[in-house]
């Protein structure tokens, strides 16, 4: 499945309402079929968070989180491994939850940080052989720890990607990351679909 810009999931948004402003009864087939086929999205009663992962430089690794099917920001990871080497590995493809976490040790910073919007720690729970997983601000893959961290932009650097405005995208993203942490629908999928 493709990741597609905002510019695109804006497209796909006027092409349906143009297509079901031209017949009543629902979509022709090649009109279902084209529409199936930009949209990398299917809808359905929920949706939910989704991490993926569109390129590797050296040691680390550059996604998308898409929240509800859209685009929301920029993620660094560290490399994916085959055989993970702590603090320096990815976490795995899979689906998994996201919990509020309160009692970790990044909490206190972030209320000092981020006193108006922290309410906890965004983590990524129920991870085989990882644990303390939080989404968080930060640039370089010296910062993740295994952890993605969250930007506006990306740029590379002697083989590695960076993300930049990394504070901007966490208080845009934490409340929506909020609130499907504590709502029933709280499950984030984690894909590999490399474009560069």
């Amino acid at each position: 499945m493709a990741s597609i810009t905002h510019s695109q999931q804006v497209t796909v948004s006027r092409l349906r309402k143009f297509f079901r402003k031209k017949t009543r009864k629902g979509f022709p087939k090649w009109e279902a079929f084209f529409l199936s086929k930009i949209s990398p999205f299917k809808k359905s009663k929920t949706m939910s968070t989704k991490i993926v992962r569109v390129a590797q430089g050296k040691e680390s690794t550059l996604s998308h989180l898409y929240i509800d099917g859209i685009f929301q920001c920029f993620l660094l990871e560290d490399k994916i491994r085959q055989v993970k080497i702590k603090s320096k590995t990815a976490i795995p493809e899979g689906k998994f939850q996201l919990r509020l976490n309160t009692w970790g040790g990044m909490n206190k910073t972030y209320a000092q940080k981020l006193p108006s919007i922290h309410q906890g720690m965004i983590e990524i729970d129920d991870l085989p052989t990882f644990d303390s997983v939080y989404i968080h601000i930060g640039n370089t893959i010296n910062e993740t720890a295994g952890c993605p961290l969250v930007g506006l932009s990306y740029i590379k650097k002697d083989g590695d990607y960076q993300v930049m405005q990394s504070r901007d995208a966490y208080t845009q993203v934490y409340p929506k990351l909020l609130t499907k942490a504590k709502g029933k629908d709280n499950q984030i999928e984690i894909q590999n679909n490399f474009q560069f």
